[in-house]
């Protein structure tokens, strides 16, 4: 059961708001359809203060202390060596993170539009 509870689910329930759209949908997709958020060059403190829903993604992967002090001066990827972690594997799932956080977004100002369209609609019979 404790497994259920950390294992990591890449489809966020609760999509980030920190996603500034106009300029993720001008990043580039991998092969994967990943767009490049975040760069293990980035500093720990730096990633969570533009993206503070990465750091449940952080703890999935392993990161667990991702608040101490040492996290606003290391890269993700010197944190990642000191965790045992691979830095591209850890990269990887918070960007795939936010590439799913947006198109969550996406489709909620989809749904939102649509339900606008049809109430302007009734008010127009």
């Amino acid at each position: 059961m404790l497994d259920d509870l950390f294992s990591f689910n890449p489809v966020p329930v609760n999509p980030t708001k920190d996603i500034d759209v106009e300029k993720a949908l001008a990043l580039p997709e991998d092969e994967d359809g990943i767009r490049p958020f975040i760069a293990k060059e980035e500093l720990v403190g730096d990633i969570i203060s533009k993206y503070p829903d990465v750091a449940m993604v952080l703890i999935n992967c392993g990161m667990h202390c991702i608040t101490c002090g040492a996290a606003l001066y290391e890269s993700l990827e010197e944190a990642c060596y000191v965790h045992g972690l691979d830095p591209d594997d850890v990269t990887k799932d918070v960007n795939d993170y936010l590439t799913e956080s947006l198109k969550e977004m996406l489709k909620e100002q989809e749904e939102k539009k649509a339900l606008d369209e049809k109430k302007d609609e009734k008010k127009d019979e």
